[in-house]
């Protein structure tokens, strides 16, 4: 399956980019994004900013691991994040996102590995 890329906003283009490629820049977009920035759909985003400079711990990761599968859940329709499928850690400022799923299009395993920095986020 194809679908259209992000538009490149210098020279008005677009690419078809494949499935995956697709899911994985919508899944950059929604951790990217804060809740209640899109006009569209004021409760789009992740609203993860607010973790990446507290201390890191057991509880933190646990709380960021069920806010994003709860994001994921609603507005990435096309995967099924199951429960402890995903994994956070922050270091140094970097928060480091693995994301395990299931395709639903073809029931196929699939793994999304994200890093954000503070630039990333702000």
């Amino acid at each position: 399956m194809q679908s259209i890329g992000f538009p490149n906003i210098f020279n008005s283009t677009y690419t078809n980019i494949s499935e995956e490629d697709s899911t994985s820049q919508n899944i950059r977009l929604l951790l990217n994004s804060n809740v209640r920035t899109f006009f569209g759909d004021p409760g789009f985003g992740a609203d993860i900013r607010r973790f990446l400079f507290d201390p890191n711990s057991k509880y933190l990761t646990e709380v960021i691991e069920d806010e994003l599968r709860l994001c994921l859940k609603e507005f990435i329709p096309q995967i099924q994040v199951p429960i402890g499928g995903i994994t956070v850690k922050v270091e140094k400022n970097v928060m480091y996102i693995e994301i395990n799923c299931i395709k639903k299009s073809s029931g196929e395993q699939n793994t999304y590995k994200i890093s954000l920095t503070e630039t990333d986020l702000t």
